[in-house]
């Protein structure tokens, strides 16, 4: 039969009957036996039909687990030597947050709530007051402040060079000045040890107060890179673990400097740790070491990396940011705490219309005053409560502070010791004793990798397929030659022949070949 005289739905059933004889995938040749009984057809049509369901359902599972959980946190395959990841930075504030020769706090805050007696210079007692862990009444204060809190801050607190007495890094004492960078936090003036240059952190235009020159040189050290080589020595790295192979700091306080109004915990230091390119977030995650104690920080280093594989994946997917994905207003470094910070600042902007002083900032934006307290609380309230539906905050983008794709956690454990006190007559003077050094000499790294990649799923797959139906990537490609090609290319030559003139009942002539061996002759039908 020629193929022109054959229909289409007839030619199609052809086509799908000699593609089961002739296929690769197992059953179907039973099931296309037309010399078969119907029951055993019918048989084979079932076990081919539950196969079909049983490897699409386990496909189905596995294109889950490739889409929702193709994340994993391993161990790393190889420790890290201390020495190859900076010293902790910390940042030190003195729990006495004024001198009480300058500000008494509870003299003012009493005769206010007695008598209704406003302080004599209300600016400076309203930035002094914010550096207090108790809230007075936020009607008795404006809610804008000047930008003359910094000196106000600088002026009523202890000088630096009187309250660090020692600063000694691996057995070597040097100037405390030349450690320490000057910061304003949640506490009021405070000192940050070992961190980056704080013009590497901040964009320009956005270090506040930007009157403030740090001794710390700029280093070519990054998170995601480490040191280049052994000759940078800065940010400040250790080789050993023992006590005196760390940073020690001695702190002098007056005693008469407490205010329980104001900060009732004592007088003594407040210390966090953080990693040197993160701005301090003195809210959380802090420490405190009172009077007459010596306090061992021992630190135990966390690592995180990510695989370079996991770059094809968005942010969202493989939940970190590889560095300059994210984009920061005020800082040049991105990690999860910066973002939280500027995420703050921002709504805190937004919402009230201005910052606190502690606040990254451009020299436009308005200082808050203490009046201010209220709405600050109600936005990190908001904050909070977004974060725990996992979900953003309305035009905000700053607000998405996933971590770093490579980040160091410095966790520590404070161990105080009451000083010997070898010195009489030290009611006026007390000190604070700090040894900060790492628990181990290497520590083990987490890798932030692919668990389960493409290849795992085309695997899985394949697998799953011929386990139920003997498929292979040939026996697809016998499903597509025989329909889409083989089909269409069949198709093609009918309309070719069908558009030349050739009547269908002329019979062509013989052609006749002769064997020269045999003599036989041959009868050969052309072709065409």
């Amino acid at each position: 039969m020629k193929l022109a005289e054959v229909s289409q739905k007839a030619y199609r059933i052809k086509l799908l009957m000699e593609y089961c004889r002739k296929s690769s995938v197992h059953g179907v040749t039973y099931w296309s036996d037309p010399h078969r009984p119907y029951w055993e057809r019918f048989l084979w049509m079932i076990l081919i039909l539950v196969s079909l369901v049983m490897s699409g359902r386990m496909i189905r599972c596995s294109w889950e687990k490739w889409s929702g959980h193709a994340l994993a946190f391993t161990l790393g395959s190889h420790a890290i030597h201390i020495s190859e990841i900076p010293f902790p930075a910390f940042t030190v504030c003195s729990m006495a947050r004024f001198r009480n020769d300058l500000v008494n706090y509870t003299e003012a805050i009493t005769e206010y709530r007695t008598k209704g007696i406003m302080p004599s210079d209300l600016e400076d007692f309203d930035g002094v007051s914010q550096t207090c862990a108790n809230s007075p009444p936020a009607e008795m204060f404006p809610k804008i402040n000047s930008k003359n809190i910094y000196e106000t801050l600088r002026r009523n607190q202890l000088d630096p060079e009187a309250m660090f007495a020692i600063c000694n890094f691996v057995l070597e004492n040097n100037s405390c000045s030349s450690y320490y960078q000057e910061v304003f936090t949640r506490h009021g003036r405070c000192y940050t040890f070992n961190g980056l240059n704080r013009h590497q952190i901040f964009r320009p235009g956005s270090i506040v107060p930007d009157d403030f020159e740090s001794s710390t040189t700029p280093s070519n050290w990054t998170v995601s890179r480490g040191y280049l080589g052994l000759h940078e020595i800065y940010p400040l790295r250790a080789f050993q673990v023992m006590p005196f192979y760390g940073f020690t700091l001695r702190m002098r306080f007056n005693v008469t400097d407490g205010d329980m109004l104001c900060f009732p915990m004592g007088i003594g230091a407040i210390v966090q740790l953080h990693e040197p390119s993160e701005a301090p977030f003195m809210v959380e995650r802090y420490r405190a070491i009172t009077l007459e104690h010596y306090g061992r920080v021992v630190v135990r280093p966390e690592m995180i990396t990510t695989a370079p594989e996991l770059a094809r994946y968005s942010p969202h997917e493989r939940l970190c940011f590889f560095p300059g994905e994210k984009y920061l207003q005020h800082f040049s470094i991105y990690n999860s705490r910066n973002c939280r910070v500027e995420c703050i600042a921002n709504l805190t902007l937004e919402k009230c219309g201005c910052v606190f002083f502690h606040m990254p900032h451009n020299e436009s934006v308005k200082i808050c005053g203490r009046g201010s307290v209220p709405c600050y609380q109600m936005v990190l309230r908001n904050l909070d409560r977004a974060i725990l539906r996992n979900a953003g905050v309305e035009n905000l983008s700053s607000c998405d502070c996933l971590p770093s794709c490579t980040s160091i956690n410095y966790k520590f454990d404070l161990i105080q010791h009451k000083m010997f006190l070898w010195e009489k007559n030290r009611s006026q003077v007390n000190e604070v004793l700090i040894r900060i050094y790492f628990q181990r000499n290497t520590f083990i790294p987490f890798q932030r990798s692919e668990l389960y990649g493409l290849t795992e799923f085309l695997a899985s797959c394949g697998g799953i397929l011929g386990l139920f139906m003997g498929v292979s990537v040939l026996s697809l490609a016998e499903l597509f030659y025989f329909f889409p090609i083989r089909y269409l290319w069949n198709r093609s030559l009918e309309k070719s022949m069908a558009g030349q003139k050739v009547r269908p009942n002329v019979e062509y002539p013989r052609m006749i070949a002769v064997s020269p061996k045999t003599h036989v002759k041959i009868f050969v039908r052309p072709r065409f």
